[in-house]
């Protein structure tokens, strides 16, 4: 049996005597049946393994002045069937150098999962050396890209002050300071040319203890059945549907707990150093700033007169006359059925 059948329901199955590949649906499995040694019966076929592998003519033949063991002599150029069991010759057993030893590389035929894996990883690697997404600032500041990362660092920062994110004060004695990261990324188009460069700035939000750093951190999606039933209602009354997402939506939300982190990584000098960021609002990396953007949106969902669905925590409904708008949310995606 070699696998499965392409075109239908059945199996694709090797006829020996007719040597030819078929395909049956219904087949009889024996366990018990050993199975036929088949290859004995082609001895006389010869095979050019040249493309598989290369080895030098000077290298064809093994030299035959050794002492112990025994081994068989090998043809290159006749295939498996040039294998001679009654032409042995001794082993050497020395300790000099072997310098008319012949190197084959192991070859798997059947393996082709690992060939396809090496493949995918050489794909992988060629594409990382391409793009060159740098990992931490310092590798930013030593790539080719550096004033394309450089902007794209500044432009979240200018973000996060039009949001009030922070303010600098001075290191306190005894508080935890936690350290900030960056985390680049590249947008590319179609065929593959960089058309935008982003840097987000975020905590490293693990070193941050439940109950003693922060209290929450669940914050709701919507349900799947819940989706799935509002895009049927929606083909059904002929709805509108539109998707759209909240750009650093994470920076929105209230921090309830005292924070203070660490100057962005290459800023620390314009900072100061003696000075710290106390948090007002979320940033991404804290376990809590899911939690701060789902009550902020809540909030003033409700403010406009949406009403939370009880079966579900992430969809809200208005109805005013005979129109009703429907909204529903997974995390900083958002969809509106009006």
């Amino acid at each position: 049996m070699l696998g499965y059948a392409r075109e239908r329901r059945g199996y694709r199955i090797y006829d020996i005597k007719n040597q030819k590949v078929i395909e049956e649906r219904s087949v009889k499995f024996n366990e018990y049946l050993k199975g036929s040694n088949y290859l004995g019966e082609i001895e006389n076929e010869t095979w050019d393994i040249d493309s598989f592998f290369e080895v030098s003519p000077e290298r064809n033949e093994i030299n035959q002045n050794t002492e112990n063991g025994v081994l068989y002599n090998f043809d290159i150029n006749n295939g498996p069937g040039a294998i001679e069991n009654d032409n042995s010759i001794p082993l050497q057993t020395t300790s000099s150098p072997r310098t008319d030893r012949i190197e084959i590389p192991v070859l798997e035929l059947n393996d082709v999962q690992s060939q396809i894996l090496e493949r995918l990883k050489s794909k992988l690697m060629s594409v990382h050396l391409v793009n060159n997404v740098p990992n931490s600032y310092f590798e930013a500041e030593n790539s080719a890209n550096w004033k394309n990362w450089k902007l794209a660092m500044e432009n979240e920062l200018d973000s996060l002050d039009k949001h009030k994110v922070w303010e600098i004060v001075q290191k306190p004695a005894k508080s935890k300071l936690i350290k900030t990261k960056w985390v680049y990324s590249l947008k590319q188009d179609d065929a593959g040319k960089n058309i935008k460069y982003k840097a987000r700035l975020v905590a490293a939000g693990f070193n941050q203890i439940k109950n003693i750093d922060y209290s929450e951190s669940y914050s709701p999606v919507v349900n799947i059945e819940s989706f799935r039933l509002l895009i049927a209602l929606a083909a059904k009354l002929k709805l509108n549907v539109n998707f759209f997402d909240v750009k650093t939506a994470y920076l929105y939300g209230d921090l309830e707990e005292t924070v203070y982190v660490l100057p962005p990584p290459g800023y620390e000098k314009l900072i100061g150093d003696d000075k710290v960021c106390k948090l007002k609002k979320s940033i991404y990396g804290l376990p809590q700033s899911g939690r701060n953007w789902y009550m902020k949106i809540k909030g003033e969902l409700e403010n406009f007169g949406l009403k939370q669905l009880a079966s579900d925590n992430c969809v809200f409904i208005k109805s005013v006359n005979q129109s009703v708008l429907i909204l529903c949310m997974y995390v900083d995606d958002l969809a509106i059925f009006l």
